[in-house]
């Protein structure tokens, strides 16, 4: 397995904490996310946000554990969500 550093440039989970700030017009100590891994625009209009980090768990990682069965409540919350669940 390959490791990847984390991106702290606009790649990564503080970055995707800066950007959740941003929109709610705090400033950030950090950089936000990168516009093509979050649009800014995609926050725009949200009247809340929860974030729910889950690090080191990527998209086929995710999908496995959705796939499964094996988690319900996790399984709800992604099916609930109106913007849809993003992975970086």
């Amino acid at each position: 397995m390959k490791l990847i550093p984390p991106d702290y440039a606009g790649g990564s989970i503080v970055n995707l904490a800066a950007s959740l700030l941003q929109a709610f017009g705090i400033q950030a100590p950090n950089p936000p996310c990168r516009p093509e891994l979050l649009a800014p625009e995609l926050l725009a209009p949200a009247p809340g946000v929860v974030l729910l980090v889950c690090d080191a768990l990527g998209q086929s990682q995710l999908a496995r554990v959705l796939a499964s069965g094996r988690n319900p409540n996790l399984e709800r919350l992604v099916g609930q969500a109106p913007g849809g669940v993003r992975t970086l």
